[in-house]
């Protein structure tokens, strides 16, 4: 239930990331597929994030969305 909430709470991080990146890219390559990408970033942001390292959660899932991507 913990990662459900986190992974909702972050989608506009994908989306936002997704977005930036297809306006650098070529057309061919969809923004649902970078959203696809993004998605499991912030899915594996969600599953191996740990607190007691003291990365702010947004800032680490920021990385592996753009990583994902």
């Amino acid at each position: 239930m913990i990662m459900q909430k986190s992974f909702l709470r972050y989608i506009n991080i994908v989306t936002y990331q997704a977005d930036k990146f297809a306006k650098k890219l070529p057309r061919s390559i969809s923004l649902d597929e970078l959203v696809s990408a993004g998605f499991d970033g912030l899915l594996d942001a969600v599953q191996s994030y740990d607190p007691s390292r003291r990365v702010n959660f947004e800032a680490y899932a920021q990385q592996r969305v753009c990583g994902g991507i």
